[in-house]
């Protein structure tokens, strides 16, 4: 499972949408997206690219619904996703079929795994002393 089919609604004040794949490469998660009129879909844009490093994402999540599925995906900056039609605050929802549900459950799963271990590569890498608990207790 390399890559995951997605939409995202509500593009250009609800007129457009945006359809497209994203993959897990090396250190970072690459978005590659289309706009499509949500009329006649006959208008398209270019296909864009997009790298999101692990360390600018803060977590995925995956929630299955009924019909679909929705990968939210929580920056750590908000200029992280600001190239990313449809962001929302600092958030962007991935909108998956029926039928790719499992792969995105388990992309998300792969996706927090591989943010997970770069975060301990940070804290491991770092000179820092361990943050204290509160109430002063170790």
């Amino acid at each position: 499972m390399n890559s995951l089919p997605f939409k995202i609604t509500g593009v250009l004040t609800d007129f457009a949408d945006s359809e497209g794949i994203a993959r897990i490469e090396g250190e970072a998660l690459v978005l590659e997206f289309q706009i499509i009129d949500n009329m006649f879909g006959l208008l398209k844009s270019a296909p864009r690219e997009v790298t999101i490093p692990f360390a600018d994402l803060a977590e995925a999540v995956f929630r299955r619904g009924v019909f679909s599925g929705v990968l939210t995906l929580r920056a750590r900056r908000l200029t992280t996703l600001a190239s990313v039609p449809g962001i929302k605050e600092s958030e962007l929802q991935l909108r998956c079929k029926r039928r790719d549900r499992a792969t995105a459950a388990e992309f998300a799963s792969r996706l927090s795994m591989r943010i997970l271990e770069h975060d301990l590569r940070e804290m491991a890498g770092s000179n820092r002393p361990p943050a204290a608990l509160p109430g002063g207790q170790d």
